[in-house]
């Protein structure tokens, strides 16, 4: 059986081409016909909010039912990704591609609600006791105002003795303090760190997509400037998945967004308004968009090196397998200017990056 295609724009010569037999995308971008997004939104009767990490990976969306005929709009298609759409579902699929932006965007107009939901209390929903969200416990609650209570008591009964018990508990708590970081230092000096060497480069055949969250806001005399750095990344561009994150109201950002042109690379990822107003909040939003096997996180005053993420890759793969993170140095562009600077670029070793930044 041959590809399972919208029969109405197949030619005979496409028609030969089996999905099998297609290597790149170019080969399917013509076989199907193109679908704005943007002017006819897919029916949201036809998508499932469980299945939202797969349209974000898989960059595609069930579009329309026609004459009974499921078709799924489907940026960037390729046999695998054909085929993996398939199995998800038990009946004929027929394909249609969309611009990639233009289906995440298609996507996150339809569950704005759930994205910005999750962004503040998925983890507090998934693992209670590992959240924030909640600082304090009945218990505790309780156990805290029973002992306010008692120190209220005692203050009132014996208040000199409970002033000189106060006074104790502080200095012993300074005292605590001072030991502690005095044995991180003690034990700092005393382990010698030798920086591994630097791992092989990796070729551009073989370099993975990496996806780069930068969560702006009110940043718009920066952009054209983080914007150039980000251009100037010596990263393949078909591997780049860059998502600017504004906040919906932040019009002087949008604004100044607008007046730049993106290539491909580049998603505007707009958060809609909620509390708390926060880069992790912001990222939180932007992280299920992310299609890369890695990401970094930029602020908008940062300038990369250009060669960062190629060394990233190569530490990454040339480390443990359980190595998650890396940390880099943050290198200050006044690093001269006064005491003050000079003084933040001492508590900085050189010997603890592995990526400069």
């Amino acid at each position: 059986m041959g590809p399972s295609v919208d029969c109405d724009v197949i030619t005979t010569a496409s028609a030969a081409r089996t999905a099998a037999d297609a290597t790149n995308v170019r080969a399917f971008t013509g076989l199907f016909r193109f679908v704005d997004l943007k002017r006819d939104p897919p029916d949201p009767a036809l998508s499932q909010a469980a299945h939202l990490n797969e349209y974000f990976h898989h960059l595609f969306v069930p579009w329309r039912r026609e004459k009974g005929r499921l078709i799924v709009a489907c940026a960037e298609p390729s046999a695998s990704r054909m085929s993996h759409i398939r199995g998800a579902y038990r009946e004929p699929v027929f394909f249609a591609t969309a611009g990639r932006n233009a289906l995440l965007d298609a996507v996150e107009t339809q569950y704005r609600e759930k994205l910005s939901h999750d962004a503040v209390y998925a983890l507090a929903d998934a693992e209670p006791s590992l959240s924030a969200n909640r600082t304090l416990t009945r218990g505790q609650a309780q156990l805290f105002f029973l002992l306010g209570l008692a120190v209220v008591v005692a203050a009132l009964l014996w208040p000199l003795v409970t002033l000189a018990m106060a006074a104790g508990c502080l200095a012993a708590a300074y005292l605590a303090n001072i030991l502690f970081r005095t044995m991180l230092v003690w034990l700092g000096a005393a382990e010698i760190f030798d920086a591994p060497p630097a791992p092989a480069p990796i070729a551009d055949p073989d370099l993975p997509l990496y996806t780069i969250l930068v969560p702006l806001y009110q940043e718009a005399n920066v952009l054209a400037s983080l914007v150039a750095a980000l251009r100037a990344l010596d990263y393949p561009r078909d591997k780049l998945d860059i998502k600017l994150v504004v906040e919906a109201d932040d019009e002087e950002t949008r604004a100044a967004i607008r007046m730049l042109d993106f290539d491909p690379s580049f998603h505007i990822v707009v958060v809609p308004p909620s509390n708390p107003r926060t880069k992790p909040k912001a990222c939180n939003y932007a992280l299920p968009f992310a299609r890369g096997e890695f990401i970094v996180i930029f602020d908008a005053e940062d300038r990369p090196e250009p060669d960062q993420l190629r060394k990233a890759v190569a530490r990454f793969r040339s480390g443990p397998k359980d190595v998650g993170c890396l940390q880099a140095r943050l290198n200050f562009y006044n690093r001269n200017e006064n005491w003050l600077t000079r003084g933040i670029m001492a508590q900085t070793p050189e010997a603890i990056s592995t990526v400069p930044n």
